[in-house]
């Protein structure tokens, strides 16, 4: 159980850094465009 546990942590981590990094971009995107 403890494999299964630490695999979904890891897998709910990339998801999290991976939707963090996309709203950043969108932001840098946005500030980039607008200025």
């Amino acid at each position: 159980i403890a494999i299964v546990l630490a695999r979904l942590l890891k897998w709910a981590a990339s998801v999290v850094m991976l939707n963090w990094v996309n709203q950043l971009g969108g932001a840098v995107l946005g500030l980039m465009l607008g200025g």
